[in-house]
């Protein structure tokens, strides 16, 4: 059982702590389990998923020191700038949460007096998400947050830079009781995320180098399924 290790880069890379690195048959287990739950969380509608992801928010801001203080240490940088990537990143969500009925209802784009042409906007089905170590919450909340008000379900792998911020957001999805396999937690380096990409996913968001991000595409296009990335 391999361990990933998190340090403070600003004292001396300082240990802070460590995480259980997922194996490639925890990953295929994960994204299993993630198709598993899409359909339930497919049903339940726009409303139903914001008002279940809605929970979060009060716990974001009640462990938001806890949040900011763990990103300045694993980061290294003052704790003014994390909590200001905190304001930033709630800022994404209350927003997406507060405008999603109004973008995900059908769009009419014919109507006469027989007939009405709608288009209907549906999930893509499981969702793999990768982010970097910089303004670890607002990633998440970018890679993660509008993929499952929309109604897909996650394999998220943050950062092997920033793991404990991983599982403290790991923890606020347990303690919303968001249904089990609708968001899902890897830990690990850049293996981890290959072996992510290698299941069978419907849709990639990454944030991260030009370099990965070439690799990705051909991924992508080898599945036929749409990959979203700023590199």
């Amino acid at each position: 059982m391999m361990k990933l290790t998190s340090t403070n880069p600003s004292r001396n890379y300082e240990v802070l702590g460590e995480v259980t690195t997922t194996t490639p048959a925890e990953v295929a287990a994960a994204v299993a389990k993630a198709r598993a739950a899409q359909p339930a969380w497919q049903i339940l509608g726009v409303q139903g998923r914001v008002a279940a992801l809605d929970k979060l928010t009060s716990i974001f801001e009640r462990r938001r020191d806890e949040l900011a203080g763990m990103a300045s240490r694993e980061m290294g940088i003052p704790i003014r700038d994390s909590d200001l990537d905190i304001t930033f990143g709630m800022d994404y969500w209350t927003w997406y949460l507060a405008n999603a009925e109004e973008h995900l209802r059908p769009i009419v784009t014919y109507k006469d007096e027989v007939e009405i042409a709608e288009v209907h906007l549906e999930p893509c089905g499981v969702a793999a998400s990768i982010v970097p170590w910089n303004f670890p919450f607002s990633n998440f909340i970018w890679g993660v947050g509008q993929s499952l008000i929309a109604g897909n379900t996650v394999v998220f792998k943050c950062s092997e830079e920033t793991p404990l911020f991983g599982k403290l957001l790991d923890e606020c999805f347990r303690e919303a009781m968001v249904p089990s396999g609708v968001f899902i937690q890897l830990y690990g380096s850049g293996d981890v995320g290959a072996e992510l990409l290698k299941q069978p996913v419907d849709l990639i968001t990454f944030t991260g180098s030009s370099a990965t991000g070439k690799a990705i595409y051909k991924t992508a296009a080898e599945k036929m399924i749409p990959v979203l990335m700023e590199l």
